[in-house]
């Protein structure tokens, strides 16, 4: 069921013209041009002209900075809370109180298997009772849950070691050089992230836009002067949503001024950065009738266009799902022909096609981007349509080189962490070692405290992505509620 409602908030909100744009973005439709059977192979070009040098103002980019932790929306799971004064659940209950169902409270932190949590006055009523004075202290994670949620595992035993909540659509993460901190952010955009300390994944502060700016993607990347955290951002008065939307990358300072890069652009398709932070990736605007698209490389240490070079066929990204980056960014995987059931492997210092992953369907949605690689082989969810109705859930495939693989039943999401296969299922309730050929050779039960009969929220939540740590020792799966436009 959870799977049709995200097609069909797909679907509404792609009619509406919202932001999912950029989140979901929906496939092309064939142009009434003569259709081309053979993809034809991508084109080096020189650095692409459409770049502009033209940025943001320096006080608006100045708006973006760390602060301290932004209060996370939370609900809750039970009608009755107990508060403590320090995070320990076997500590005295200082507060007993009595809360309506999915009623709101602002999370602060959390710690260990604690919540700190602040629910306000005339806020919630139990029996039609509102309460005079907020109530503020620590709970566990069965009382109260977070929109998101990084649950964090040990990938050798599956075992929980963190939780950290998020705000609604954060469901990416990218650790620094050193891996001593992380930051959690939205795939798309927003006006808020919230870094970590990775020993044990407790919150430390907060990335905010204080302005009528959105950040987009963060990275971190090896900089002649240290390592920098950098973002997309986009300009005041222009939807991140609208294909129009002007974006710049910048670098952003830690106790000191953010700063300009050069690189600005507008009138593109996305704006993605590689898992490791290392390359930038501007992929503009198809000319109408043309089946070419150029791609923009970034050397992000540098800050400068490395080099570009041109997508061409009938099938060309129209948005982040529509291709998948491996982690260094040097192989771009994308399809690029409506005709033909293959995925298309292109090295992005030559643009040159290298090989292709055979097996995938040619007249259902198939989404790359929501799964992931392990070895070479690309996990993706085939959706079965009937005259525009989704039926049913999707159909697992690994796509490879010699043609598509059924994954094996449960998996949703997978992911290779130091040189090994992982996968969970779409409830985020089991996880899965995978052997060489990709099939499961180990199911481990994922600890969720907010699961229980009668739970106000917690049977509700669904995975939004599957990620690791770059010492591939910690899994990250993403938690949270599905919500429409």
């Amino acid at each position: 069921m959870r799977w049709i409602l995200r097609l069909v908030t797909f679907a509404l909100c792609v009619s509406l013209g919202t932001s999912v744009w950029y989140i979901l973005a929906p496939k092309k439709v064939a142009y009434s041009l003569p259709v081309i059977e053979k993809v034809v192979a991508t084109v080096i070009t020189e650095a692409s002209d459409k770049l502009s040098n033209v940025v943001q103002q320096d006080d608006s980019i100045q708006s973006i900075k760390f602060g301290a932790v932004e209060p996370i929306a939370g609900n809750a799971n039970v009608r009755t809370i107990l508060l403590r004064d320090v995070p320990d659940v076997n500590a005295p209950v200082a507060s007993r109180i009595k809360v309506g169902e999915y009623e709101s409270a602002d999370i602060l932190g959390a710690s260990g298997n604690s919540l700190h949590v602040k629910f306000s006055a005339g806020d919630g009523s139990y029996n039609g009772v509102a309460r005079e004075n907020d109530y503020e202290g620590w709970t566990d994670w069965r009382s109260v849950v977070p929109e998101m949620s990084a649950v964090v595992m040990d990938a050798e035993t599956g075992a929980v070691v963190a939780r950290v909540p998020l705000s609604e659509d954060t469901n990416s993460v990218t650790f620094s050089p050193n891996g001593s901190h992380a930051i959690f952010f939205s795939d798309s955009y927003a006006r808020v992230a919230y870094e970590v300390q990775t020993s044990d994944y407790s919150l430390t502060r907060s990335l905010t836009s204080t302005a009528s700016n959105y950040f987009g993607r963060l990275s971190y990347a090896y900089a002649p002067k240290g390592n920098s955290l950098y973002a997309t951002v986009y300009v005041q008065d222009s939807p991140p949503y609208s294909r129009n939307a002007k974006v710049s990358l910048i670098r952003i300072g830690d106790g000191t001024a953010n700063t300009q890069t050069g690189i600005s652009a507008s009138g593109i398709e996305t704006f993605v950065i590689s898992p490791d932070g290392s390359k930038g990736f501007i992929l503009h605007n198809e000319t109408e009738g043309s089946y070419e698209m150029v791609v923009d490389v970034i050397d992000m240490a540098a800050s400068k266009v490395r080099n570009s070079f041109k997508l061409i066929g009938t099938e060309l990204p129209s948005g982040a799902n529509d291709f998948v980056l491996n982690r260094d960014g040097s192989e771009l995987y994308v399809r690029l022909s409506e005709k033909a059931d293959t995925v298309s492997v292109i090295d992005t210092q030559t643009g040159q096609r290298v090989r292709e992953l055979k097996g995938v369907p040619i007249d259902h949605w198939a989404y790359l981007s929501w799964s992931g690689f392990v070895g070479d082989s690309l996990l993706f969810a085939d959706w079965k349509s009937d005259e525009g109705e989704m039926n049913g859930s999707p159909v697992m495939f690994w796509a490879t080189d010699r043609g598509h693989v059924k994954a094996d039943a449960g998996i949703a999401y997978a992911v290779e962490a130091n040189g090994k296969g992982y996968a969970i299922n779409a409830d985020g309730t089991q996880l899965f070692k995978l052997d060489n050929d990709n099939h499961i050779r180990e199911r481990i039960t994922i600890s969720r405290p907010e699961r229980f009969r009668g739970a106000s929220m917690g049977n509700d939540l669904t995975v939004f992505g599957l990620s690791a740590s770059p010492d591939g020792k910690r899994l990250i799966m993403f938690l949270g509620m599905e919500h429409g436009c």
